[in-house]
């Protein structure tokens, strides 16, 4: 017994020694207020992070996004949008990307205060975006809403951890396919007219490709509260052949590990819910062939809106990789018990 307790020790011991020489954290964001500004409807909290060097090869990237409420504050009250980007990569003079790797609705935090020490941690795995992370990187926070800054905001604490080694599969190109908010059901505006199939001509070492869209739905018609409180589907299609077709929505709000909050929380939605991370929705496009041209697709279920309409919020990237590296590749995401974690309790 003495030996076996021996080697788990020495075990122990290695693992978190290779863990410190291998995992970089990188903070883009300590202890920042974010407040609306209701006269635009959005405020950007650009930072300026310093990872890896270019070459680096990661094996995994997570995001830590940490929320309070404001020092002196309330939280705030109502389910807004957040999103992290990624502006420019190197300099403040380099041409922006302005690309978003992730997305959070806000909790309806108004009962909670600064005084009760409330706090609510988030990961996001953040890998499919490692192309982007090397050297100086902007990073953006963004935070949208209309309420009122003066006795209600959020602190937000914003983590990367960059775990190095030999990833599944290495990226090699990124095309962003769509980005916008477009009216969804309106007849003279038809959300086709923007989810424009978008032509991508892959990489020589290309051979597996995954599509990744951040997809929300909001706003209300009157008759079917489309699209945020409507089931509507999406499809994806490669060269006019469809590869997936999913429902825009998320069914497990009231699971939230953020309870119990103010408001409407419990109800389902167009693909997410208050107080917690959007979903990607990834769809991986096999036996690809580098250096050829495809043409890239996404549609939504056809659908007139009675009289008022909502819209879809989506961001879509094709992110182009080599071959994997091994046949079977096999990881633990998470331990949910026992666990520390907020959002395992």
């Amino acid at each position: 017994m003495k030996k076996i307790l021996t080697l788990i020790c020495l075990l122990f011991i290695t693992a978190k020694s290779v863990k410190a020489a291998d995992t970089s954290v990188v903070v883009s964001h300590q202890d920042v207020t974010i407040l609306t500004d209701p006269l635009i409807g959005n405020t950007t909290y650009p930072m300026w992070a310093k990872f890896p060097t270019l070459g680096t090869q990661y094996r995994k990237v997570l995001m830590q996004l940490s929320f309070e409420c404001a020092p002196g504050l309330k939280c705030g009250e109502w389910d807004y949008t957040n999103n992290v980007i990624v502006g420019r990569i190197g300099t403040k003079t380099a041409t922006p990307l302005n690309y978003e790797i992730a997305r959070l609705m806000t909790p309806f935090g108004f009962y909670w205060n600064s005084s009760m020490n409330w706090q609510h941690t988030w990961y996001y795995d953040v890998t499919d975006f490692a192309m982007l992370l090397h050297d100086s990187v902007e990073v953006i926070y963004q935070h949208t809403g209309d309420e009122p800054n003066t006795d209600r905001g959020w602190k937000i604490n914003l983590k990367f951890i960059c775990i190095k080694g030999t990833p599944s599969a290495e990226p090699v190109a990124m095309t962003r396919l769509w980005n916008g908010v477009f009216d969804y059901g309106n007849s003279n505006d038809s959300i086709e007219h923007h989810l424009i199939p978008t032509n991508v001509t892959l990489n020589n070492q290309t051979t597996i490709a995954r599509f990744k869209a951040i997809n929300t739905g909001h706003g209300s018609d009157s008759a079917s509260g489309c699209l945020e409180y409507c089931k509507k589907y999406r499809t994806v299609k490669l060269d006019g052949n469809l590869v997936s077709k999913k429902d825009l929505w998320r069914n497990d709000c009231g699971a939230n590990a953020v309870y119990p909050q103010s408001n409407t929380w419990v109800y389902d939605r167009g693909g997410w819910c208050p107080g917690s991370p959007v979903r990607y929705d990834d769809v991986d496009i096999l036996g690809l062939t580098g250096g050829s041209q495809h043409t890239v697709d996404m549609d939504m279920e056809p659908y007139v809106a009675y009289k008022e309409f909502g819209n879809l919020n989506t961001t879509a990237y094709l992110i182009e990789y080599k071959a994997p590296a091994n046949a079977n590749d096999v990881s633990i995401e998470n331990i949910m018990a026992p666990s520390a974690e907020p959002e395992f309790k």
